[in-house]
């Protein structure tokens, strides 16, 4: 599959993305700015855990750091 980036007017995005899915879905995908901005979030995390760099938290720290999150919030 090829990739093509767009910039639509806001006058016409919804007909373009109606027209759009009007396609099969295996024959044309559509990715929002959403779409891709998750998906370099997670590539991202990918290449963090790769590169045995990630930061790993047992069950009772995570409930400590959440518990201190919460209370920090709560007032």
């Amino acid at each position: 599959m090829k990739t093509i980036k767009l910039e639509v007017n806001n006058n016409i995005y919804d007909k373009l993305i109606w027209l759009l899915k009007q396609f099969n879905s295996e024959d044309l995908k559509i990715e929002t700015e959403k779409d891709a901005s998750i998906k370099k979030y997670l590539q991202n995390q990918l290449k963090e855990l790769d590169s045995e760099n990630a930061e790993f938290l047992s069950m009772e720290e995570l409930d400590i750091k959440l518990e201190k999150t919460i209370s920090k919030y709560e007032d």
